[in-house]
């Protein structure tokens, strides 16, 4: 079978280096089992980079610019390949899908959107009005015979919408990207690795530096924790609020016990969560958390406030901590100095069992197979 796959949000060429893109851990998986599957994703513009590459066999990574509106993509009906036999689309609340399903209906492709939220979250009510007004998803999606969604939460909300037929398939780690053997590292070297010392009790934030991530009361938090132990702060990201951070920092005297890095390469990841003592994610309106479910995998313990992803993930999870409140979880914060080590082992395997790619790839498989023997 000849599969494309496509998010509908503008891309940076550059980002899969790093974070795990959902797209190319799906497709590889799928190319894994035996299918031809192109990968497209959308750029502003093209620079002297390859337009295609093929890490895998029956693997494909096109990169294509196109027009946009903010994170908005518009990509020319040319640039798909009419002899697919399905297209998922990570489309979520993005304008270009009805000009997607336009060419699947008009080509008899099966068109499969794979949803993570069909509203924008962005903290600007200019913004999320323009998005609104910009999006006609669900008019489209009540057409479809089927829907995949990456949290039961939106598969309520979709199916209360009018959607005809739901399934929740959650969004997984690429088995091929991670790091097999990090439980042959030394955490004491790790530690000293990245600028602390070996008795330290690193808390780590991920998460790029905007106001939804809110890495601001996570600062907050923090600073209520460092008279407690030998509590340091590792944040990971860049954004906008970088000034007001270190204005942060310098005022409440945490330059000795926090420490940002702006970005690290995705093949570098294991190395934070193997090095810290819990990993912390205060996105209140988290759509899914691939970070949750890297961090689990590396026996990292996870304490999150309540959301849809941390929700879905972490309620069946041995390790891992939901909050309602900031005071709540920094409670679970010191906690987590006491996870037993069969815990944190269960929660690798609990990552291995669920959610990496090769199990929602048979699953959207099983859908993709029922809905063509219905045709």
């Amino acid at each position: 079978m000849k599969i494309g796959i496509t998010s509908l949000n503008l891309e940076q060429r550059s980002a899969s280096a790093y974070y795990n893109s959902q797209e190319n851990g799906l497709g590889a998986a799928l190319a894994s089992l035996g299918h031809t599957v192109t990968v497209y994703h959308l750029i502003s513009q093209q620079d002297e980079s390859p337009l295609e590459e093929h890490p895998a066999k029956n693997l494909t990574l096109k990169y294509i610019a196109c027009r946009h509106l903010g994170l908005h993509a518009f990509p020319s009906a040319s640039i798909w390949d009419a002899e697919t036999d399905c297209f998922i689309s990570f489309s979520d609340h993005y304008a270009g899908f009805p000009m997607l399903y336009r060419y699947c209906r008009k080509h008899n492709i099966l068109c499969l959107p794979y949803l993570g939220v069909i509203s924008s979250n962005n903290p600007s009510t200019l913004k999320r009005l323009l998005s609104s007004l910009l999006s006609r998803n669900m008019r489209f999606y009540r057409k479809l015979p089927l829907l995949l969604t990456k949290t039961p939460r939106l598969a309520d909300q979709l199916l209360a919408q009018g959607a005809r037929q739901v399934r929740t398939v959650p969004v997984c780690l690429d088995e091929q990207k991670l790091c097999a053997s990090y439980r042959e590292a030394r955490k004491e070297a790790l530690l000293l690795k990245y600028g602390f010392q070996p008795a330290d009790r690193v808390i780590l934030f991920i998460g790029r530096l905007v106001p939804e991530k809110q890495p601001l009361l996570m600062l907050k938090i923090f600073s209520e924790l460092t008279h407690c132990k030998a509590y340091k702060l590792l944040m990971l990201g860049q954004g906008p609020l970088k000034s007001e951070i270190d204005e942060y920092i310098k005022e409440h005297a945490l330059s000795h016990s926090v420490r940002l890095i702006s970005a690290l390469e995705n093949s570098s990841m294991w190395e934070l969560y193997c090095a810290s003592a819990c990993y912390v994610n205060l996105n209140d309106h988290e759509i899914f958390g691939m970070s949750i479910l890297e961090a689990l995998y590396y026996e990292c313990p996870v304490i999150a406030l309540h959301a849809p992803g941390p929700d879905s993930i972490l309620e069946a999870s041995p390790c891992g901590s939901l909050c309602s409140s900031p005071e709540e979880l920094a409670q679970k914060i010191i906690a987590s100095d006491t996870v037993p080590a069969d815990k944190t082992r269960a929660a690798h395997d609990y990552i291995t069992d669920n959610y990496l790619w090769s199990c929602s790839a048979a699953k959207i498989l099983d859908s993709i197979s029922s809905l063509r023997k219905v045709d």
